[in-house]
């Protein structure tokens, strides 16, 4: 959550506890559960048809194994709790330059900005917040 404060215009509180003030939750899962899944997002309580209150977010320790492939992950999965869809690197509507960014789905090199939000994204979410 630091990451997408520090990139964007939206701000992040830090309560004691997770309670009814709670945006996302994060949790530690594997392959149990997840098989075969880096991670996940889901809304749990909707303010409207589109619009997320409370959602929980889980990662896949035992396929997300190393510091920035968890940074990453945690990154996408968060971008997806604020509406980002996934970046592909070909085909209609990606911007050249602007789809190395941690909304690429899957493993990744270790280079700095697949632990960041692309100036698009950064714009929608400036816009939205």
């Amino acid at each position: 959550m630091i990451n997408l404060d520090n990139q964007t215009d939206m701000y992040v509180l830090y309560p004691g506890s997770c309670g009814s003030q709670t945006d996302v939750q994060a949790e530690r899962s594997s392959n149990q559960y997840m098989p075969g899944t880096r991670g996940s997002y889901q809304c749990l309580t909707f303010v409207s048809a589109r619009v997320c209150d409370t959602g929980r977010l889980k990662m896949n320790v035992n396929l997300v194994t190393d510091y920035t492939q968890r940074r990453k992950t945690f990154c996408h999965e968060i971008g997806h709790s604020i509406g980002f869809p996934h970046y592909t690197s070909a085909g209609a509507g990606v911007i050249a330059g602007e789809n190395n960014d941690c909304m690429k789905s899957g493993t990744v090199s270790g280079e700095q900005w697949w632990i960041e939000y692309s100036q698009h994204h950064r714009d929608h979410a400036n816009i939205a917040y």
